[in-house]
C-alpha cells in the first residue's frame, strides 16, 4: 500500500492530480478492502479542491466497509473531514 500512496503523492506534488488519481484507482482495484488507499484517494481529491469527488469516494469507502471493519480511527477521520467541510 505505501508504494501506491507514495507514487500518487509524488505525482500530485509534481502537479498531475489526474495521474495521482489513476494510481490510487489502480491501487484500490487491486486492494479493494484496504482503507488506507481509500483515505489517500479522498485526501488527494480534497487537496485538489474536488470536494464532490471526495464525498463520492467516501461514500464508496463506507459501502466497501460493510465487507470489513474500518479501524475506528480511520472512520473517525472520514467523518471529521465531512464535519470540517460542512461546518
Amino acid at each position: 500500500m505505501p508504494l501506491w500512496r507514495s507514487a500518487a503523492r509524488l505525482e500530485e506534488q509534481g502537479g498531475s492530480v489526474a495521474r495521482a488519481r489513476a494510481l490510487l484507482e489502480q491501487g484500490r482495484s487491486k486492494n479493494l478492502k484496504e482503507p488506507d488507499i481509500w483515505l489517500a484517494a479522498v485526501r488527494t481529491e480534497q487537496r485538489a479542491g474536488l470536494l464532490k469527488a471526495a464525498d463520492a469516494l467516501m461514500a464508496k469507502a463506507l459501502q466497501v466497509s460493510t465487507c470489513f471493519l474500518l479501524p475506528v480511527v480511520q472512520t473517525q477521520q472520514l467523518f471529521a473531514m465531512l464535519r470540517g467541510k460542512y461546518a
